[in-house]
């Protein structure tokens, strides 16, 4: 399991490519909230699991995970503050959540309402994803109800990639794969593998990246509705737009900023676009001066109030150009609202921007005086405990609102910035005490401590959204931390109401008031990192995941061939090695494909790999099970199963769940049969 990055909710996706999602969606005010896509019906998202309305006054929020259904096999996954959007791995962009383009009014092409299209708001998530500036919007219909996938008409339409229609978007080669999925608050991007950036959504302070539109300042210059790219009759662009870059260089990486993105083309030059405040950017004032021009429409930048621009379009970034060059490569480039930081390739994480909660300069004591430097610097200053820290030997790293984590090569997690919105509320991560000297001056600090952990597993990645943050563990576990709205840091659940922690002893909360740093079960923030038991998949020691293309619990045809791929993990490495029996159907309404079935076993621990087990399994007319009652799991280990079925019948529904049954072995390990 790894935790994703998501403005306003949380995300997670495991090794199968399901992406799961707690916290904010389908929520009260928030409308679709990104995930739920369709208010007070569970439809295109997640399904609530709560009875909020209105307000939420009053109500219990319980937003626990769940998986989005109908989508698997993702290979990258991001999320605005109103939408999702992923990438699997076929190459194609989806995306659901808020498409019914609520907000603003924004006058639209006459010939699009002529065509029956509705005036176009520019308020939303997945909005502006059309397939024709004439036509109903694509991306999830409202027809697939994620409540009952099997009793929906359509299925989802890629937005993008090989398996989108094509021809649908104005200059656009939608056959070409996508590879990666970056969001803003109010958008997405997305880099193809011919070099090619495309945006979807608002274009407010830049952040569509398709230069000044129009011959005026009124039509580019301000917040609201001027500043979204419009055509010679002001109406919104309704398809994704491609971003144009100096001298059309191929691009390789692209990274979100909070409004605002970053780009590395193939000969790691950095570009910015979108809102640079404080310092965001890594330019100085001189430097987007010579970009800027509030009545010459050529030049892709406009200065506002003091330290603050918007960039239209992409302008290169010197100083993180030169970053790259001087430490061999880089890793990540991470944004959030007024700051930014690079890991690069020798595993120093630099950072930049504004002093505020310590977020761009970590070592300053200046909290609120907007004083900020441009020049990125090894983020090395004292931590919340009185030592000192210096980010050297990072692994990971998250960036967020107002704060960021990154992960240590020895296991360590860290956390930067906001003490209460994904930074170190306190030095002292005992989830029992009952007052706790809080992080007053937003100071680095440890978030997990390997060598506190009874396992002494260790924090491989960080992820998190726009308040909160996630850390994972060597096992796969997911924990969480920060303000708790709509439940994303303490596993979907709370948000002022009375919550037990999962494994404390008496059900002692890890929420803390905002006052005082005493804790409390109506706390707003979340600390120590908490597990969130609702991702991890089933068993003590090992997981089973099941997966299929098309998408599981979609429908089918007479007729269609489905490819089932079965994991079987013994995720942990210092445990037991458990006793299992496989057994796995797909119904009468499939057969199985002659010569397509295989069973597969690797062990890290014995260096197996890819040994064929397929005599240890038995077929029937309508699945499989293990022969083997004895047969165990090495630690690090996996049994892969694939196999292909053909579908008969008329209602085509086919696909079983996987039944794993075990007992935890004293010893040894699963010695194939060598042919």
């Amino acid at each position: 399991m790894q935790g994703e990055y998501a403005l306003d909710t949380q995300i997670a996706k495991d090794k199968s490519g399901n992406i799961w999602v707690w916290g904010y969606y389908n929520l009260c005010n928030i409308d679709n909230a990104g995930q739920g896509g369709y208010y007070g019906g569970g439809k295109n998202g997640a399904v609530y699991t709560g009875n909020a309305s209105g307000s939420c006054g009053g109500v219990t929020i319980n937003n626990k995970p769940s998986v989005i259904r109908g989508f698997t096999c993702a290979t990258d996954v991001a999320g605005s503050a109103y939408a999702l959007m992923a990438v699997d791995c076929y190459g194609n962009l989806y995306g659901w959540g808020d498409n019914t383009q609520n907000g603003s009014v924004v006058a639209s092409d006459p010939a699009f309402i002529a065509a029956g299209g509705p005036k176009t708001n520019v308020t939303g998530g997945v909005y502006g994803l059309y397939k024709n500036q004439k036509g109903a919007s694509e991306a999830i219909p409202n027809t697939v109800n994620q409540a009952n996938p099997q009793a929906s008409p359509e299925t989802w339409k890629p937005i993008d990639g090989p398996g989108a229609p094509t021809g649908t978007y104005p200059g656009g080669d939608n056959t070409s794969k996508v590879v990666k999925v970056a969001s803003n608050e109010y958008g997405f991007a997305w880099l193809k593998d011919d070099g090619t950036v495309w945006t979807a959504g608002a274009n407010t302070y830049g952040a569509r990246g398709v230069g000044k539109w129009g011959n005026t300042v009124d039509q580019w210059g301000s917040v609201g509705t001027a500043g979204y790219p419009v055509g010679n009759s002001w109406g919104v662009a309704l398809s994704p737009t491609k971003v144009t870059f100096p001298g059309n260089v191929k691009i390789k990486a692209v990274y979100s900023g909070y409004l605002s993105y970053f780009a590395i083309d193939t000969n790691n030059q950095v570009y910015f676009w979108g809102q640079s405040y404080a310092g965001g950017a890594a330019m100085s004032n001189d430097e987007l001066e010579a970009y800027s021009s509030s009545t010459d429409t050529s030049k892709p930048c406009r200065s506002l109030a003091g330290s603050n621009y918007y960039c239209f379009a992409p302008v290169p970034v010197p100083s993180l150009t030169k970053l790259i060059a001087d430490n061999g490569g880089f890793t990540k480039l991470l944004g959030g609202y007024s700051y930014g930081a690079m890991l690069t390739k020798n595993k120093k994480l630099w950072t930049w921007g504004v002093s505020t909660d310590g977020v761009g300069m970590p070592e300053s004591d200046k909290q609120n005086d907007l004083t900020y430097r441009t020049t990125p610097q090894v983020l090395s200053t004292t931590a919340v405990d009185g030592s000192t820290v210096t980010a050297d030997n990072v692994i990971d790293a998250n960036g967020a609102y107002h704060a960021g984590q990154f992960v240590t090569a020895d296991g360590y997690a860290w956390a930067w910035g906001q003490h209460k919105w994904g930074g170190a509320f306190s030095s002292n991560m005992s989830p029992t005490q009952d007052a706790l000297p809080t992080n007053d001056k937003d100071r680095p600090g440890i978030v997990w401590d390997p060598t506190k952990d009874p396992q002494h597993r260790m924090a491989v990645k960080v992820g998190g959204n726009k308040d909160g943050a996630n850390l994972n563990l060597s096992d796969g576990s997911v924990y969480t931390w920060g303000e708790n709205g709509g439940g994303v840091s303490l596993g979907g659940q709370g948000y002022g109401t009375t919550v037990c922690a999962y494994g404390q002893p008496g059900c002692v909360s890890p929420k803390v008031l905002a006052t005082l740093g005493k804790r409390a079960q109506s706390g707003l923030y979340v600390w120590p990192a908490t597990f969130v038991p609702e991702v991890q998949n089933v068993g003590s020691y090992q997981t089973v995941i099941k997966n299929a293309y098309p998408f599981q619990a979609t429908p089918v045809h007479d007729g269609d061939e489905v490819k089932y791929t079965v994991l079987v993990r013994n995720e942990l490495s210092n445990f037991k090695n458990p006793t299992v029996k496989i057994e796995d159907s797909w119904g009468q309404n499939g057969t199985l494909v002659p010569g397509s079935f295989s069973v597969k076993y690797t062990s890290s621990n014995s260096k197996d790999t890819d040994i064929d087990i397929a005599d240890r399994f038995v077929l029937s007319p309508t699945g499989y099970s293990t022969t083997d009652p004895s047969m165990q799991l090495d630690p690090l280990s996996v049994i892969a199963i694939t196999y292909r079925v053909k579908v008969s019948g008329t209602t085509g529904n086919v696909g079983g769940t996987v039944v794993l049954s075990n007992t935890d072995g004293a010893g040894g390990r699963l010695i194939p049969m060598r042919p």
